[in-house]
């Protein structure tokens, strides 16, 4: 993501990205779709109940995963992929923010 010129924010799990995304604004999450103790679609829930103005990107190793009504509507990225394949994910899922940006760029991910 700094390669594309955005300051992303790593985290290790869905509770610590639900904690760092309370502390600052965020324009887009990305989440991995399978995760330990909170799946990508459970975190995505979770950080809408409170915030509803940022672009989500879901990634995905597994073949199949995009039927679920839980992805439709949100970008869903396939690993493994090149950079030019994020970019331009990250440039659609940005594309489908509700609502206009509030900094330059950003990204959580979580997994």
């Amino acid at each position: 993501m700094q390669d594309l010129d955005y300051d992303p924010v790593a985290c290790s799990s869905g509770a610590e990205a639900v904690g760092i995304f309370e502390s600052q604004p965020f324009d887009l999450v990305i989440t991995d779709v399978i995760m330990p103790e909170m799946t990508g679609p459970e975190l995505i829930k979770h950080l809408k109940q409170s915030h509803d103005d940022f672009a989500v990107l879901f990634v995905t190793g597994y073949v199949g995963e995009g039927e679920t009504g839980d992805l439709v509507g949100y970008e869903l990225l396939r690993k493994p992929f090149t950079v030019g394949a994020l970019a331009n994910a990250v440039a659609v899922a940005l594309s489908r923010r509700p609502s206009e940006p509030r900094r330059s760029g950003g990204a959580a991910a979580a997994g």
